[in-house]
């Protein structure tokens, strides 16, 4: 008596399936078992066109493991499985060609994968993906040219993956950036031609931090910023030309970082200061 089976004869649908791989249920009988644990087992004893007719079964456990074990072919089979879980698998092997039938899935976690192996061109496509999630790790690994596509990106947290690796063409695309975080990051790698456009930011944060690493030449555009905490770091690095220009400074605290550093000659311009916390500090330096 011939085994039952877990398909009817009547699925058109199946039928079709086997027409495919011109096959039938009495070639692989265990791949069509009622019972699933024959099933499962099958997985792992049947050669690849047996795996291709168990690409539609029912149960989502023998699904998955099909799709650990079956060729691309088959891959290919299951790129619009209604699970899931089954077609993040197949991302996660399938062939390019497959990866670019993946790029709108519907689901994130799908794409999420398909963005972590497809090539640049697939990558280009989903530069502008709803997710940001899917979008970060597009950043991670797309082409110069496509993260000069993404500087405008709307989400900060992408802004910032994409100054971590974008050239710096890119990065002076990005110095007007409306995200503090992402300025910080632009301003440890952009060169000193950026440094000097970003010395005139709105924000004294970011002006702060171009102190810090700056020129000569830039510290000198900054020794009239309106901000204390941005002079304060121009006192602590520009040259004796620059401090000479820093002894007038309308802030005392200024003042005294400057008469920290500055030569005699300087220090003997600062000798009648009008505050006497910067006197003192004169005093204790000058010859």
């Amino acid at each position: 008596m011939p085994a039952k089976v877990i398909f009817k004869k009547k699925d058109k649908k199946l039928q079709t399936h086997y027409k495919t791989f011109k096959t039938s249920i009495k070639e692989y009988p265990a791949a069509f078992s009622e019972d699933i644990n024959k099933r499962k087992k099958a997985v792992l004893e049947l050669d690849q066109k047996g795996l291709y007719l168990m690409a539609k079964d029912p149960d989502l456990a023998v699904r998955i493991r099909i799709v650990r074990s079956i060729d691309d072919k088959g891959l290919h089979l299951l790129v619009k499985d209604k699970e899931e879980s089954v077609r993040e698998e197949v991302a996660k092997r399938i062939d390019q060609k497959g990866l670019h039938l993946l790029v709108k899935d519907k689901e994130e976690s799908v794409r999420e994968e398909v963005a972590k192996r497809i090539d640049q061109k697939g990558l280009h496509l989903m530069v502008k993906d709803k997710e940001e999630s899917v979008r970060e790790e597009v950043a991670k690994r797309i082409d110069q040219k496509g993260l000069h596509l993404m500087v405008k990106d709307k989400d900060e947290d992408i802004r910032i993956k994409v100054a971590e690796r974008i050239d710096q063409k890119g990065l002076h695309l990005m110095v007007k950036d409306s995200s503090l975080e992402v300025k910080w990051e632009i301003i440890d790698r952009i060169d000193q031609k950026g440094l000097h456009l970003m010395a005139r930011d709105k924000d004294s944060n970011v002006r702060e931090d171009v102190a810090k690493r700056i020129d000569q030449k830039g510290l000198h555009l900054m020794v009239k910023d309106k901000d204390s905490n941005v002079k304060e770091e121009v006192a602590k690095r520009i040259d004796q030309k620059g401090l000479h220009l820093m002894v007038k400074d309308k802030d005392e605290d200024i003042r005294i970082k400057v008469a920290e550093r500055i030569d005699q000659k300087g220090l003997h311009l600062m000798i009648k200061d009008k505050d006497e916390d910067v006197r003192i500090n004169v005093a204790k330096k000058i010859d």
